[in-house]
């Protein structure tokens, strides 16, 4: 592992703190999507406990991992593109190829001069300590976009002093340089997992199935017809079995279709409440804000009827 850079992962292990350090090739292969690479000779390095010890991984979790990263990726989540290289030494950091400077690789920024440059994989630090940036040009540049390029080029690069530290993946994610299952965690439940301007409610006075009903019905991942259809389930129709005349989401099922109305209206009459159209959760939710009634029955009410519906609905649509 020496001269290597790595990116560092943190977990618990009980009370102790375990850093995984992974090094720069397994890194290079994942980003590269080079199946071709040997996966037995790739390694993890824990560090923090007692012992520092080297981990084998099996193949399969590897092709899992690089499965998984590629189905991030389909969905808009590249997560390598939060892993940035922070230069120390320069040793391990290709001075055209890497992402260390800016945003892309320098050789996307400044092509007329990575078209110039004979050792194209040549690190940071053999380009940093030669005399010039052009000593390994195959040619002077010329005047031009080729100079303007260089000019650009040695105003950023000139910011740039090396350390006697390693080279070193970081994660931005954090802030802090240092990937954490936690922040990316959240990252992604708040870029896939749908979100709602209404507070989860949860009645202690209910059962717990019935709380998780309505929050997965306002989540719209209850499994009606139009969901499944969209799942690829194969279906005869995705028409409402009970009235056939509209596609039968979850708004449908518990407001919308004709025996959902039925039912509501006969709630309505119980608790002698005027009857009022009502097609969506938002209604229901604005219906309840409009009367007076108390806040326990009201909550009872406004969380149980949808599931007294949904059963009546799914006894009806099975013959029972």
């Amino acid at each position: 592992m020496e001269g290597a850079s790595v990116l560092r992962f943190c977990f618990s292990r009980g009370p102790t703190k375990v850093v995984w350090e992974m090094s720069n090739s397994f890194m290079e292969l994942l980003i590269r999507r080079d199946l071709s690479y040997r996966f037995e000779e790739s390694s993890l390095m824990a560090s923090g406990v007692p012992l520092r010890t080297q981990l084998r991984i099996p193949s399969k979790i590897i092709l899992k991992l690089v499965f998984n990263i590629r189905n991030m990726i389909g969905k808009g989540f590249d997560f390598f593109s939060f892993c940035k290289k922070r230069v120390g030494d320069g040793v391990c950091t290709r001075f055209w190829s890497d992402v260390w400077i800016l945003d892309v690789p320098l050789r996307d920024n400044f092509p007329r001069l990575f078209a110039l440059e004979t050792d194209k994989d040549a690190s940071v630090a053999v380009k940093l300590g030669a005399g010039s940036i052009a000593s390994s040009f195959r040619r002077e540049v010329r005047d031009g976009a080729e100079r303007h390029q260089w000019s650009v080029l040695i105003s950023i690069v000139d910011s740039v002093f090396l350390s006697s530290s390693k080279d070193r993946r970081i994660c931005d994610l954090s802030g802090d340089g240092e990937f954490k299952v936690k922040v990316v965690h959240n990252f992604l439940d708040d870029m896939f997992l749908p979100s709602i301007s209404v507070a989860t409610r949860w009645l202690k006075c209910i059962p717990l199935k019935i709380n998780i009903f309505v929050w997965r019905a306002r989540r719209d991942s209850l499994p009606a017809r139009y969901d499944l259809s969209r799942r690829g389930v194969v279906l005869d129709s995705v028409l409402c079995p009970i009235c056939g005349a509209a596609v039968e989401d979850i708004q449908h099922v518990l407001f919308r279709c004709e025996l959902a109305q039925s039912i509501l209206r006969k709630v309505f009459r119980w608790w002698d409440l005027g009857w009022q159209e009502i097609s969506s959760f938002s209604d229901w939710e604005a219906w309840f804000l409009s009367f007076r009634l108390s806040p326990a029955i009201k909550s009872l009410l406004e969380v149980s009827t949808p599931r007294v519906v949904y059963e009546y609905a799914l006894a009806f649509a099975s013959g029972a």
